[in-house]
């Protein structure tokens, strides 16, 4: 479902369609359990440095504040400096 999301909002993003759900915040992203057993529907917020926990986990269709959504590519941006930030 996460990626059906992305999918989604990759469409609607030039006409500069945001989609209010916690699936679409900058600091979200599902691990590869929660993409293959539970189909996508859950993701983790990522904070910079610090590992995530079941604490962590949220649904992605649940509402979320505009400030906190993204762009896909803002997403897997903060994705990749949140595994960099991991590193060190």
């Amino acid at each position: 479902m996460f990626q059906a999301l992305q999918a989604l909002r990759l469409e609607l993003e030039p006409d500069g369609v945001r989609l209010l759900c916690a699936g679409a915040r900058r600091d979200a992203w599902p691990s590869g359990m929660s993409r293959d057993m539970g189909g996508g529907r859950k993701a983790y917020i990522m904070r910079l440095g610090k590992q995530v926990n079941r604490d962590d986990l949220i649904e992605i269709f649940e509402y979320a504040e505009l400030p906190l959504v993204g762009t896909v590519q803002d997403q897997r941006d903060y994705f990749r400096a949140w595994v960099d930030s991991l590193k060190g």
